[in-house]
């Protein structure tokens, strides 16, 4: 499988590159959505929209890795 990544936005139905894609027309495609990046020192208030857009199952399984991972102490390190 080949690997293309590019910019764009969704409009609501469609996805729209930002730029031309080189790709043929009618080519079955797999997205992966990522969000951008928020720059270091986003206030707060900008970060509300994604409040409760984790699962439940999520949160238990990112809770459970900080506990076993930042109580561990590396004494080789």
């Amino acid at each position: 499988m080949t690997m293309v990544a590019f910019k764009g936005h969704f409009d609501g139905r469609v996805i729209i590159p930002s730029e031309p894609v080189q790709l043929p027309p009618g080519r079955e495609l797999v997205f992966r959505v990522d969000e951008p990046q928020l720059p270091k020192g986003t206030p707060g208030r900008d970060l509300l929209k994604y409040a409760g857009t984790i699962s439940q199952a999520d949160a238990q399984e990112m809770l459970k890795a900080i506990e076993e991972e930042c109580e561990r102490i590396d004494d080789d390190w």
